[in-house]
């Protein structure tokens, strides 16, 4: 056992091993590094020091050791520490602030991982999909770029059916052949005996991440989402796939990046910091331990989380659950009830930490620029959200918000979207749409174009110019 894992067991996130003679690990909560060049020699050979102390944030997610004498480390908030003597204590290690470098939109740095192939190429992943690398990570700040994937998420599109298949497309604006449909989740004969488990939802936070989940509890990730079935990973979740109560227990999930996913279904989540591992672990977490909305009268519907310090989850009846710490067991999930609503199923959607945006299925539509901060009145009305009606199409059924700038609601047969969510009903346009099915989701993978599925298979591109979907 590590030094201090006895009260801190929970927090070691990762650990990097350049040789037999030098392991260093990271903790998330007290901003340690532990290093040992005997790894292997029980508890008096490694070192604890703190590196990244509160005043950073104190938050280390990752760490890489190339060689004995470079690691890298990062902490959540885009903060880098590199240090050629990985053993030598807190003062051989330097910090650079890397935060600037990372998208705005997302209101918080957030770093997901690091991997140094050598002490001259070093490659940071962003929770937003984008890639800062160094050539000359030691030589500060200036040496870093960014390369944005997030910015061409275009193309990578994904849907999924209730007959278990998976459609996917690299050039989704290309209609001819452009997509690809694969038997995800196959029949089983046991139980029950050849039945299929529909697919309910899939997140793709970047091309290199997709996450989908099903009826029976299956969680599905790939790192190669447009690779074919052999490139997806299912991940039974604990429980009996043949029960009623756990077949529907989770039916949402939201990606930040590899660093956090959570599925949301009745009374519960699911969490993994890590869905693409050689083998995955999905931790359940009682997100409302006081009774509040998850007593399984009211299953949660949709969940959003813009990066790994913010989840928000919404359930039928108008309640919602938010964590700033989501993939810790503790403190527990801050419940609040939009009393005033009057709907029985609700979507949410949050593109940063200044920023959510929830619908029901009665044309009224909440949002908040401060999800995060508790309500007045927690167990009376979530005063910090803000209702606007007419601002939807009729039955809504999905809502997106690829940014602060850019919010899309579909329902039967119209969609609604808006530049300044907040602006009340006349800040929201409403686009007939000509498809006699109804709208069934709808993503954005930038600000100018969205692609809208409906009930009947078929798929809408919608881009700026256009004056509606087609």
């Amino acid at each position: 056992m590590l030094p201090g894992a006895a009260n801190l067991h929970d927090d070691l996130v990762a650990i990097s091993c350049a040789s037999d003679s030098l392991c260093v690990a990271v903790d998330a909560n007290r901003g340690r590094v532990l290093s040992s060049a005997r790894p292997a020699g029980g508890l008096r050979a490694w070192k604890a020091v703190t590196i990244d102390p509160e005043s950073l944030g104190a938050s280390l997610v990752c760490v890489s050791c190339p060689s004995r004498t470079f690691c890298l480390a990062a902490d959540q908030y885009g903060d880098v520490f590199r240090s050629s003597r990985p053993t030598g204590g807190r003062h051989a290690w330097r910090a650079t602030d890397l935060s600037g470098l990372l998208p705005a939109y997302q209101g918080l740095e957030s770093v997901a991982a690091v991997s140094c192939s050598s002490s001259s190429m070093c490659v940071v992943d962003g929770a937003a999909g984008e890639v800062i690398s160094s050539r000359h990570p030691g030589r500060g700040r200036r040496a870093w770029g960014v390369v944005s994937i997030g910015e061409t998420m275009t193309s990578l599109c994904v849907a999924v059916d209730d007959a278990g298949n998976l459609v996917t497309s690299t050039t989704p604006w290309n209609r001819r052949r452009a997509w690809r449909v694969t038997r995800l989740d196959p029949p089983y004969s046991d139980p029950p005996a050849s039945y299929t488990y529909p697919l309910l939802d899939v997140s793709c936070p970047s091309l290199s991440l997709c996450v989908a989940i099903d009826g029976a509890g299956d969680m599905f990730a790939s790192k190669y989402p447009a690779g074919g079935a052999a490139e997806w990973k299912r991940t039974t979740l604990s429980g009996d796939r043949g029960s009623p109560d756990f077949a529907d227990a989770y039916g949402v999930v939201s990606c930040v990046s590899r660093a956090l996913c959570v599925a949301v279904g009745t009374g519960a989540a699911e969490v993994s910091t890590d869905p693409t591992a050689r083998s995955p672990h999905w931790a359940t977490r009682d997100i409302d331990p006081d009774g509040g909305s998850t007593d399984g009268s009211n299953p949660m519907t949709d969940v959003s989380c813009p990066t790994v310090a913010l989840c928000v989850a919404v359930d039928s009846d108008f309640n919602v659950l938010t964590s700033t710490t989501p993939a810790l067991a503790s403190p527990p999930w801050i419940f609040s009830y939009l009393y005033y609503g009057e709907g029985n199923a609700t979507y949410v959607s949050c593109p940063s930490v200044t920023l959510c945006v929830a619908v029901d299925n009665v044309v009224e539509l909440f949002t908040t620029t401060t999800p995060a901060s508790p309500p007045t009145e927690p167990q009376d009305g979530a005063t910090n959200w803000n209702l606007t009606t007419g601002a939807t199409p009729n039955d809504p059924t999905a809502i997106t918000c690829r940014s602060t700038s850019l919010c899309v609601v579909v329902g039967d047969g119209a969609l609604t979207t808006s530049t300044n969510p907040t602006g009340g009903a006349q800040a929201w346009t409403y686009t007939r749409v000509h498809d006699p099915h109804p709208l069934t989701d709808v993503s954005c993978g930038s600000t100018s174009r969205c692609i809208a599925v409906d009930d009947a298979g078929n798929i809408l591109l919608g881009t700026r110019r256009a004056s509606s979907a087609h």
